[in-house]
């Protein structure tokens, strides 16, 4: 079954001479500009929502540089060896993976922006609690899963709050172009 919003679109469509669907208006004509950075910029900087989420993504996006320090204070905190570093990071793809799972399913099923705030403190409480287990030598394994939790958690979050919402805040015509501007 077609959404209503297509069968009336359609039905104007079709009912329209073969001269007026050649012909698009003035307003049409803006409507389905096509993107480009500069455009999707002044759209994106007027757009509500979407330069909230621009300026969210920035925020977010600036302690990316903590899921690439898991190993750094896993040798420097605890003194683990490297073996242990090892089979710490053994463990490290399986709450990586259901972190990525659990953030689909809560967006699917309550939505984008919920899956983001609820990622954002997965990430947060995960990575305090990984810092502390090294911090006093937990196990190996633990410390892995716990890794795990926060670098899915904070990707997952950030997927949400950086290309797929935004992606479908944008207009078609400037999705690519939205995305390029953040």
């Amino acid at each position: 079954r077609e959404s209503d919003a297509f069968l009336l679109q359609r039905i104007s469509y079709l009912s329209k001479s073969d001269e007026e669907r050649r012909k698009p208006t003035r307003k049409e004509r803006k409507e389905n500009g096509q993107g480009g950075i500069v455009q999707a910029f002044f759209f994106c900087m007027k757009h509500k929502q979407l330069r909230f989420l621009l300026i969210s993504s920035m925020l977010y996006l600036i302690p990316c540089v903590a899921t690439t320090t898991y190993q750094s204070v896993m040798s420097k905190t605890a003194l683990l060896s490297e073996y242990d570093i090892t089979y710490a990071l053994y463990f490290y793809p399986i709450t990586n993976a259901l972190m990525t799972l659990i953030a689909g399913l809560i967006s699917d099923r309550k939505g984008r922006k919920k899956a983001a705030v609820v990622m954002s403190i997965c990430a947060i409480v995960s990575y305090l609690l990984f810092f502390f287990a090294t911090f006093y030598g937990f196990q190996p394994w633990l410390i892995g899963l716990l890794a795990g939790f926060f670098v899915g958690s904070y990707w997952s979050g950030s997927d949400q709050t950086t290309t797929v919402m935004i992606g479908e805040s944008a207009p078609t015509n400037f999705r690519s172009s939205a995305l390029a501007v953040q």
